[in-house]
């Protein structure tokens, strides 16, 4: 299942690659490069599906219970939906986005 959900993500990555609208410039190539950047820092199963219910969570779920006015319940589905996602780094042994670019500002890289 994790296999197929990965191919599913290439041939989007592949599928968008071939569209007119989104090769040319820019864009598209650092869109194409942080696609494959993602890809390649959540290969472990377990990390992946971890992020798959994380994100949505945080990025779809959370905004609609807020806009609905259930805070309280848009703040525990953001929260948990990063946990989740912290978790899933945790478990495939390298850093989360948020905090490698922390760690950029602060002049910290390792």
């Amino acid at each position: 299942m994790y296999d197929e959900s990965v191919r599913s993500l290439t041939l989007a990555a592949h599928w968008s690659a071939s569209c007119q609208v989104t090769t040319d410039g820019p864009r598209a190539t650092s869109m194409l490069r942080s696609i494959d950047n993602w890809r390649k820092r959540h290969r472990n199963p377990t990390s992946f599906w971890l992020h798959v219910a994380g994100i949505p969570a945080c990025f779809v779920a959370a905004p609609v219970l807020l806009a609905m006015g259930r805070w309280a319940v848009a703040a525990a589905a953001f929260v948990g939906g990063y946990a989740l996602q912290f978790i899933g780094h945790l478990v495939e042994g390298n850093r989360s986005g948020e905090e490698m670019l922390v760690r950029k500002f602060l002049g910290r890289n390792r």
